[in-house]
Parts: C-alpha cells; structure tokens; sequence
C-alpha cells in the first residue's frame, strides 16, 4: 500500500444556531455522523473545496470568501494504514436548495444543535469527535 497523507476538509454550514450533519453509508466510516466535506484537491484552496463539497453534497452555494477555517488535526490510522490532516471550517452565509445529491453515500440531511451532536458523540465520524 502507498503511503500518502490526505487532506480532508470539513464543511460545517451553520444556520439557526443547527448544524447540517448527515448518517454516512458510503464506506469510508460507515454508519457515523457528519457534515458535508470529502479530499482536498490538487491546486484547490481549503475555502473553494468546502464550497464544492458543500454545493456537491448539499447543494448548498457558497463563496470561498464566506468559509472560515475552526481547527486542523493531524489523525494516524494505523488500523486501516491511512494518515489524514482534517481541516474543519465554518461556513454561515449561503444560499441553499438543501438535496441529497449522493444518496448512494448518505441517508439523509438533518439540522442540528451542538447539543443534539454531543449526544451522538461515539456515532461522531472520528475529525468530529
């Protein structure tokens, strides 16, 4: 197996005090919580891939200019041999048409309250936790 390090980027949309969070069922971490976010692209700023990830998760629309970065984590997996550096962002100002555009990875779209999340703690997708 190669061994790379991948960057992951978290796209946290915040709306009403709720955060947009989905029940993952694409392999990667199936049956945990989370919210829109995917890998970092070849030549992309960490603000235009969480619009794009936003937009081809959610359809949510973004601009790169409204994203702010919350926090990185430099995560080892040596279970599954993967090394990630998660980056969390926030983003607040968006215009939305909310859709499941990859069901074949995601159940369903739900807003929900930090508090709401904590409770799910151990259900948490691992940068989340």
């Amino acid at each position: 197996m190669e061994r790379i390090i991948r960057v992951g980027i978290g796209a946290l949309a915040v709306q009403n005090g709720k955060i947009l969070y989905w029940l993952r069922k694409s392999q990667h971490w199936e049956g945990t919580y989370s919210p829109p976010g995917g890998h970092l692209e070849y030549g992309e700023t960490i603000e235009e891939c969480a619009v794009r990830e936003l937009y081809e998760e959610a359809g949510l629309i973004a601009k790169p200019e409204d994203v702010k970065i919350f926090c990185t984590l430099n995560e080892i997996y040596p279970n599954n041999e993967k090394h990630y550096i998660n980056i969390t962002t926030f983003i607040t100002n968006f215009t939305w048409n909310l859709e499941n555009k990859e069901p074949e990875k995601l159940e369903e779209w739900n807003w929900m309250s930090w508090d709401e999340i904590k409770l799910l703690w151990d259900k948490n997708f691992l940068p989340i936790q």
